[in-house]
């Protein structure tokens, strides 16, 4: 799949009310990820949607390289309200 900004969007549309939520309301972080590391936003985004759940209401722990996401995706959560 070809790395494109643009998608992201799409790419944080999911199957759940709760994941569509969260990643809406982090996009701006996800699209100043995504200048940095293109590859680290594309491949977290291509995650089943149960994993992402998992991780971002901290059911499981989050594997190394998606730590940073997911607490910049939950602190946004608790910022922002």
């Amino acid at each position: 799949m070809v790395l494109n900004k643009s998608r992201l969007v799409w790419q944080c549309r999911r199957g759940t009310l709760e994941l569509d939520l969260v990643l809406q309301k982090g996009l701006p972080y996800l699209h100043d990820l995504f200048d940095r590391n293109p590859q680290l936003v594309h491949d977290f985004l291509s995650l089943p949607d149960p994993q992402l759940n998992a991780w971002l209401v901290m059911k499981q722990p989050v594997e190394g390289r998606f730590s940073e996401v997911v607490f910049a995706l939950t602190v946004n959560q608790v910022d922002s309200d």
